[in-house]
């Protein structure tokens, strides 16, 4: 792993919430103690994504640097962090 920084957005939007709120808790417990400081994890209010299309919303949504995940579970946004940090 390079020496770099990921920013993790959870979207904590209601749609995103119902669809999967204990992602945040997860991701929570899981982020610090793998990656330490390399990764940012925040909470955001609503990336805003379901309002786009929210008959076809995919949430839960989480956005690792600029990628969105759509359908966001723990082990998919885990991939899209090694991933980033493995650039």
């Amino acid at each position: 792993m390079k020496n770099k920084e990921v920013k993790v957005e959870v979207c904590h939007g209601t749609s995103c919430f119902v669809a999967e709120g204990k992602i945040i808790q997860e991701l929570n417990e899981i982020v610090p103690k793998k990656y330490g400081n390399k990764v940012k994890l925040e909470n955001c209010n609503c990336l805003g994504l379901c309002s786009i299309h929210w008959e076809k919303s995919k949430a839960p949504y989480v956005k690792v640097d600029n990628d969105i995940i759509n359908e966001a579970t723990v082990p998919k946004v885990i991939e899209a962090i090694d991933k980033k940090l493995a650039e």
